[in-house]
């Protein structure tokens, strides 16, 4: 699907989070009736981030948190 933009495995088995992106209400609806539909899905949630309080960093942070200079 091409409004999926991210998926990740969690920490509990079998779970997934998935960022999509939709363009109206109705077409967010869209897209979950269509994740969902699937076999493979016995249960889903769905939350809507309205605000990114921290932006998508590119840096490797390790090195940060370990006192490094680049």
């Amino acid at each position: 699907m091409r409004e999926v933009r991210e998926a990740n495995t969690t920490t509990v088995s079998g779970n997934r989070l998935v960022r999509v992106v939709a363009r109206t209400h109705a077409d967010l609806q869209r897209v979950i009736n269509e994740i969902v539909d699937g076999r493979h899905v016995l249960r889903s949630s769905t939350s809507i981030a309205l605000k990114t309080p921290t932006p998508l960093r590119q840096v490797q942070l390790l090195p940060v948190v370990r006192g490094e200079r680049r």
